[in-house]
């Protein structure tokens, strides 16, 4: 970093703006693809030289929202802040106010945070933004508060805009399913810049025809998939192809020429007319393919496969390929031989490379789940009945110690907070006496806007202390109850027997880290956290200690898992 010693005049300078098309894409050293602000800084830079500024570092940031990314998801404003704490600048420019941010209730803390540590914050159009004073801070308040509902309608105007185009006929922007690509005609918007238009990719046509084709020709989805990823038929990203982008495509009535706006979120805002210039799909195969899905699908699944799935294992399992094991339900209407039908069902783990299937690719089998579940309860129950958790128990005193003292600092910081709060409503609720008369420099809307915006702050800062200080209770109580919560840990087995599924699920959660399968194994590999707390809370996930169980017996496959294996060869991992 620069070292400056004559003065205060160390800059650092934030470019921002809001989406990817206003900066300008190009390649870093590494290789990866950066979004730059030039005209930001032939502004600014100047204008710090101008000011006797010396701009030490420069953060970018191409393509961030303001109003949608809050700063701590905002990797430049985290750096700044922690610069800031290290006294290592004196001022921070931007080339507008709302550069820094367009959030209403947090950009103008952002302002005082720096201000707080003796730092200036200077706008190329604005001149400095300070909360230093009760009226600056009321000031800069209003500022980012008018920035925050600007942004919201101008969100609003895209939003309207975007169905608008849709009801005429016009693509709205954004990158074109697969079989599709976007191309400019030479028409310019106001700023200048090319006005894509999207047409039909002749090639990647052809493969949509194909998928439409295999699929009247009675290929599955994940068929399909197989089918183009075996023949190196690439997906438009460059990868391979899943059975659910099979079934998007399936499902997507642009290939006749219909565009739906909001169907990937079920909320379909506008739909425009047939446009003859996308179809790749005739009216006729496509609705002749949404009857034969229908059929395929009599009794579909309730839930797709998912980690967060039903059963007691799902989010545990993990393949030795990398993946995750899901589950899955396999349902169909069975006939018996008096005529009558049945509903069979049956469920599996499978591993998650199942929807990108290609030759050479992880292929392990199915398990049953039944059987599954059986054998991992079996040995989870062996576990805890072993282990001392007396010994484990006593190492997690002074960690827990430390997380009360931290608890009960940031108590008293947000009672400062609180009472600086109630002062600055005070002098509000003050000035509501003064709009009424006629007397004072704000109008009756901004006054009871900003109030209302002060009493959320605040009741949410009330709800933070009350979250902590109960965290605080139970933290007390279990530092103070260490022989009935070790009580609760040597009966954990018949606690277990006599829970409902979705508890019991929960009790395996605590104790599993998580279960890997191989061909002719599955090893499970347990953690101990000392957070059994009442009423579910947990403090100490830094401390986890793990132990590795194998079942072992021969090769897990469909509808079975042997049932011989040898229970609890625990490893201590230090």
């Amino acid at each position: 970093m620069l070292e400056v010693k004559d003065g205060k005049n160390r800059m650092v300078l934030l470019l921002r703006n809001s989406t990817k098309k206003q900066a300008e894409k190009k390649i870093n050293d590494l290789g990866k693809v950066e979004y730059d602000i030039p005209l930001q800084r032939d502004i600014l830079t100047p204008w710090a030289e101008r000011q006797g500024y010396v701009i030490i570092k420069e953060f970018v940031e191409g393509g961030i929202s303001g109003f949608k990314v809050s700063a701590e998801k905002r990797d430049a404003l985290v750096e700044i802040k922690a610069m800031a704490n290290r006294g290592e600048f004196d001022v921070l420019g931007i080339y507008m106010s709302d550069r820094l941010g367009r959030i209403a209730d947090e950009t103008p803390l952002i302002v005082s945070y720096l201000n707080a540590r003796g730092i200036k914050v200077l706008s190329y159009n604005d001149g400095e933004i300070s909360s230093k004073t009760h009226d600056e801070k009321l000031m800069t308040y209003i500022r980012y508060w008018q920035a925050e509902g600007e942004s919201i309608k101008t969100s609003k105007r895209i939003k309207d805009a975007h169905e608008m185009a849709v009801e005429q006929g016009k693509w709205r922007g954004g990158n074109p399913p697969y079989g599709y690509r976007t191309v400019s005609k030479g028409t310019l918007n106001g700023k200048g810049r090319p006005i894509f238009d999207v047409e039909i990719d002749p090639q990647a046509a052809e493969v949509v025809k194909t998928i439409f084709r295999l699929y009247k020709e009675h290929y599955a989805f994940k068929g399909i998939a197989k089918y183009l990823n075996d023949n190196n038929i690439l997906t438009s990203a460059g990868g391979l192809w899943s059975w659910n982008q099979i079934q998007d495509i399936l499902h997507n009535k642009l290939y006749i020429g219909i565009y739906e706006l909001g169907k990937k979120n079920n909320e379909i805002r506008a739909v425009s007319p047939v446009m003859e210039h996308l179809v790749i799909i005739s009216e006729n195969d496509f609705n002749e393919v949404q009857e034969l899905i229908k059929r395929n699908t009599k009794i579909p699944n309730s839930k797709r496969p998912t980690i967060r799935g039903s059963r007691i294992l799902t989010g545990l399992l993990e393949c030795e390929c990398g993946k995750k094991f899901t589950s899955q339900t396999n349902r169909a209407v069975r006939k018996k031989a008096d005529g009558t039908e049945s509903l069979y069902e049956r469920t599996i783990y499978r591993c998650s490379s199942y929807r990108t299937p290609k030759i050479g690719q992880c292929d392990k089998l199915p398990i049953k789940a039944d059987d599954l579940d059986e054998a991992v309860i079996h040995d989870v129950k062996n576990f805890m009945l072993k282990t001392d958790f007396d010994k484990l128990l006593q190492s997690n005193d002074d960690s827990l110690k430390e997380k009360e003292a931290l608890m009960c600092l940031q108590v008293k910081q947000l009672e400062r907070d609180k009472i600086q709060l109630e002062k600055e409503l005070k002098k509000l609720s003050e000035e509501v006496c003064k709009v009424i008369m006629g007397e004072s420099q704000w109008s009756q809307t901004m006054l009871s806007n900003l109030i209302s915006s002060k009493e959320k702050e605040l009741s949410e800062i009330s709800k933070k202390q009350g979250a902590i200080e109960d965290r605080l209770k139970d933290l007390s109580a279990y530092l103070a109850e260490r022989k009935t919560l070790y009580a609760d840990l040597d009966n954990w087995v018949e606690r277990f027997n006599i829970q409902e599924n979705a508890e019991k699920k929960t009790m395996l959660i605590n104790v599993i880290d998580k279960i890997t399968i191989y061909d002719d194994k599955a090893t499970v590999k347990y953690k101990f956290k000392c957070d059994y707390l009442p009423g579910g809370s947990k403090y100490d996930k830094s401390n986890d200690i793990g132990f590795e169980s194998v079942l072992e017996g021969g090769v897990l496959c469909p509808a079975r898992v042997q049932s011989t294996y040898q229970p609890n060869r625990a490893i201590l991992y230090l």
